[in-house]
């Protein structure tokens, strides 16, 4: 694999390890009723919809792991549901005939409470301890409300561009 083809991956990899950084900074800014958005599955889905062939599923599901680990959740039960969830979203942006910002935003929100309900699901089921509902309620809330901001930041910042929207050129290849 030449060099510009591990440029995205390598963008992507840096990105993840930034969100872990600045989530493990020993800072107590956070209000005690409020949580914050889960950024890195806004980035995924994100990325997923918007580069699909970029990362791999190997690189995604590895990412979520290490997030696993970092911070104590059960080992692999988040990371295989947000893979999955990710996977679900790259198919239905290659399905896809008409792929505007809406339709997206729509397929990011649908992954994202799936995602949620069943994490929360099998937490249940194991007998382990749950985050408080409300809590959990509003970072699902949160988080899909933010996803418009970092698809903002993809497209702007990163050139990652809808690989249907605007207008279709024959000779141009869509990736």
């Amino acid at each position: 694999m030449e060099l510009r083809g591990l440029i995205y991956p390598i963008i992507f990899i840096f990105i993840s390890l930034l969100f872990f950084f600045f989530r493990l900074l020993p800072l107590d800014l956070t209000i005690r009723n409020w949580t914050s958005p889960d950024f890195l599955i806004c980035f995924m889905l994100a990325w997923s919809m918007r580069k699909p062939k970029a990362i791999p599923a190997i690189l995604i599901a590895s990412i979520l792991l290490l997030e696993d680990f970092l911070f104590q959740r059960p080992p692999g039960l988040y990371s295989g549901l947000a893979l999955l969830a990710c996977e679900w979203s790259k198919r239905q942006a290659f399905h896809a005939e008409e792929f505007s910002f809406f339709l997206e935003w729509l397929i990011a929100t649908i992954s994202i409470i799936a995602l949620f309900v069943s994490f929360r699901l099998l937490l249940n089921l194991s007998l382990s301890t749950l985050p408080s509902f409300n809590l959990g309620l509003f970072e699902l809330f949160v988080t899909i409300i933010s996803y418009p901001a970092v698809v903002g930041f993809c497209h702007y910042a990163l050139r990652l561009r809808s690989p249907r929207s605007g207008s279709f050129d024959k000779n141009k290849k869509v990736e």
